[in-house]
């Protein structure tokens, strides 16, 4: 009788001992998981920063360049007026025509 009373416990202790490999198991599956997807959404925001710096390089040359134009149209634009002003000539272009 004394053997039929330690053999529940060994299979509960067994089956215990099975149930949590099972779930460690499980928990290692999980994390591997999480890993994987936290590497591709790495990846794929790393590419998109790199894509964005890209983007904003190149939106900076052209505000740079558009600025440039901006200048150079500007002093032709003084040059005109100081030209029409001084022959008393198209008084429309001055800044004090109103």
């Amino acid at each position: 009788m004394y053997k039929d009373i330690n053999i529940l416990p060994l299979q509960a202790i067994g089956q215990a001992y099975s149930t949590q490999r099972k779930v460690a198991a499980d928990g290692e599956t999980n994390e591997e998981t999480l890993l994987q997807e936290s590497a591709s959404k790495e990846a794929y925001y790393m590419g998109r920063l790199l894509e964005l710096q890209a983007e904003l390089k190149q939106k900076r040359s052209v505000v740079s360049s558009t600025q440039a134009e901006n200048d150079r149209l500007g002093g032709l634009l003084q040059d005109l007026r100081e030209v029409c002003l001084s022959s008393n000539g198209l008084h429309f272009l001055s800044s004090d025509a109103g």
